[in-house]
């Protein structure tokens, strides 16, 4: 088994940059903390919902980091030339395949079902007039 000295090389830069990206996230709460902005958004709520608004202050909070975070990965991956399927591309991928696989098959049904249903309507339609011609005659 054979290794490429390029990615040997290069495989701890990459956690060590992996590692200090993990750091800017936790300093990027830690932030959140010391500016007080949990406790700023806790008290736009009722007290009795004050972990609720917490978490919503997380979550708004971390919003963008998490979005630096996706692209800096990205960055990294790209940059140490690392290879692989992100899982939002796979999921995308699949996602537009369902979707064009069920597009096909509801383009074809629908064409069918109305004729179908044309078809059916107009037979029901003549088993409505027949019983009242019928009762007309009697």
């Amino acid at each position: 088994m054979t290794t490429d000295p390029k990615t040997t090389q290069h495989k701890p830069l990459y956690y060590i940059l992996l590692a200090l990206g993990c750091a800017g996230l936790l300093g990027w709460f830690y932030l959140l903390r010391h500016w007080q902005l949990m406790e700023w958004m806790a008290q736009l709520g009722p007290e009795t919902h004050k972990g609720s608004m917490n978490l919503l202050a997380i979550m708004l909070w971390l919003v963008p980091a998490l979005v630096i975070w996706k692209y800096y990965l990205r960055w990294l991956n790209k940059h140490f030339d690392i290879r692989g399927q992100f899982d939002q591309d796979r999921h995308d991928a699949q996602y537009l395949t369902t979707t064009k696989q069920q597009t096909t098959a509801q383009g074809q049904t629908t064409a069918k079902d109305q004729a179908t249903d044309s078809t059916t309507g107009a037979a029901k339609l003549n088993e409505k007039q027949i019983p009242a011609e019928e009762d007309k005659k009697n």
